[in-house]
């Protein structure tokens, strides 16, 4: 008895894991459907799941879309990875660019888009508008956006720029310290 009550526990929970891994899967696959890659800011990126898992699109539409941002403001920039990085519970998209410079975008809660379903959530995340890029803090240090700005490079030569978007609107500021 013992050792059939144990096969259909087990069984049980392969099939509701699987079955979380094909909601997630389905998911993702629907986002990257919906992804405007000539659009960055505020495009869904990830989804955050009931096991809060975050869960991203493939890279290689997020390096594209970075790349075409990237020369349609003149940043210049051309990614070759992305990682995602978290600070202080904040999540951010880190493209690392040919000229080992990095360049960082927060990814914000799109609240407009949660799903509620019982007493969990679903929270999906977008790309924010404001995009920092440093060579001296490429793998550390700050450089992280912070709203519509980006936090202080602490190395040697801090050389962090801003680009921030909004909505049709596009401008690349340097930000003093």
């Amino acid at each position: 008895m013992k050792k059939v009550f144990l096969f259909l526990f087990t069984s049980s929970l392969l099939i509701a894991c699987d079955s979380n891994h094909h909601n997630s899967l389905n998911v993702l696959k629907t986002m990257e459907q919906n992804f405007n890659i000539n659009k960055f800011s505020g495009n869904e990126v990830a989804y955050v799941d009931v096991q809060k898992n975050l869960n991203l699109i493939s890279d290689e539409l997020l390096i594209k879309s970075f790349n075409i941002y990237s020369k349609k403001i003149g940043l210049n920039k051309v990614a070759i990875t992305s990682e995602l990085i978290e600070n202080e519970n904040n999540f951010y998209l880190r493209f690392h660019n040919s000229d080992n410079s990095a360049s960082t975008v927060a990814l914000v809660e799109n609240v407009s888009n949660n799903l509620k379903t019982n007493e969990t959530t679903s929270r999906f995340m977008m790309l924010g508008g404001t995009t920092c890029t440093s060579s001296s803090c490429s793998h550390c240090c700050g450089c992280l956006p912070n709203g519509d700005y980006c936090t202080k490079c602490e190395r040697w030569n801090p050389d962090c720029t801003r680009s921030t978007t909004g909505g049709d609107f596009l401008k690349e500021t340097p930000d003093e310290y």
